[in-house]
């Protein structure tokens, strides 16, 4: 039996459907096969593809993007370990805005390195949550239908190999991912109003 989540209507599922069309996917930040939003959003704001490798230098990315169901928004948290030991977090996105109509603007850019003990957290959360169980998969449940629920995208590019995995982060809240989302937007500055990550 089918499941719907947040108002429904033939517009806004159409909507959804346009979101994820050909020109969307055409952005080509996330591969083919997986379901995507806000793809070319973080084309435009200088996002690389993880799967199609990661640059000499690169031992890990992480990256965690938040998408309004809406289209009022979108951040993107990159987790970004050198093969020298360091690491680093970068936030990009847009502001929040009241309609649709309105012109999106731009967030102020984070950009700060992460400590040895920020990294390993990170690490031991990602390995606990199991957050990259999936090559391709979803948290959500198969037969749901979330509209106007904020999407998190979750990829992680290593020598291992492509992950990525998204959850209908505020209609479907896995309890199993709730620390590690916790903690990257704790790192990243996000305030959680209501069930939105902001």
């Amino acid at each position: 039996m089918m499941k719907f989540f947040g108002p429904f209507s033939i517009a806004a599922l159409g909507a959804l459907t346009a979101t994820n069309s050909k020109a969307e996917k055409g952005c080509e930040t996330y591969p083919p096969e997986a379901t995507v939003y806000g793809s070319c959003d973080l084309a435009e704001a200088g996002e690389e593809p993880l799967w199609r490798g990661l640059p000499e230098g690169i031992e890990e990315v992480s990256r965690y993007a938040f998408i309004d169901g809406r289209g009022f928004f979108w951040v993107s948290v990159t987790v970004t370990q050198n093969t020298n030991g360091t690491a680093n977090l970068r936030v990009v996105g847009t502001k929040r805005r009241t309609t649709i109509q309105t012109r999106p603007r731009k967030r102020r850019e984070v950009s700060r390195e992460l400590t040895p003990q920020e990294v390993a957290t990170l690490r031991k959360l990602a390995e606990d949550t199991g957050t990259f169980d999936f090559e391709i998969g979803s948290w959500d449940e198969a037969d749901a239908i979330y509209l106007h629920c904020q999407t998190l995208q979750m990829e992680r590019a290593n020598s291992n190999g492509y992950r990525f995995s998204s959850a209908s982060i505020s209609c479907n809240r896995p309890a199993k991912l709730v620390p590690l989302v916790e903690e990257i937007a704790r790192l990243a500055g996000l305030e959680l109003d209501g069930a939105i990550y902001h």
